[in-house]
């Protein structure tokens, strides 16, 4: 696609054109992806961070001034959004990680209260890391 394509693509798209955004969509993904998986090394985290630099760019599309910074405006959206969840990923992970290690040693600690104490740090824990959770425990 030459310059002038993509221009008249971005304008058509911000006058609220659904298959020119398509078209930019169709022609930007992969190598967005591409670019996304180079910063990360995590192809889950990656594709999740170009779906919702897509779904802003849908949403602000109207706001690009100049239709010709297009490819570096979506390329930035990207790259913030995968800082963004890597930020996100970082913290809910490092808390993940205190938890474990509280709740291990309370189980070491109080071995006479061992399943109360179990069971209070597990309704602490959000459903999608308590299986995380119940294997670091048989792994100690």
């Amino acid at each position: 696609m030459n310059q002038a394509e993509q221009d008249l693509l971005v304008l058509t798209a911000q006058n609220g054109s659904q298959q020119a955004f398509g078209l930019l969509f169709k022609f930007y993904h992969k190598p967005l992806v591409g670019f996304a998986i180079k910063l990360s090394n995590d192809n889950e985290l990656s594709n999740d961070a170009v779906q919702e630099a897509w779904i802003k760019a849908a949403k602000n599309i109207r706001q690009l001034k100049d239709p010709r910074a297009f490819r570096s405006w979506i390329y930035r959206q990207v790259r913030w959004k995968l800082t963004d969840l890597l930020r996100k990923r970082s913290r809910e992970g490092y808390q993940l990680e205190q938890l474990n290690e509280e709740i291990a040693s309370n189980l070491i600690e109080n071995k006479t209260g061992e399943d109360e104490t179990l069971s209070t740090a597990l309704s602490r824990l959000p459903n999608t890391e308590k299986k995380s959770f119940i294997y670091f425990i048989w792994m100690k």
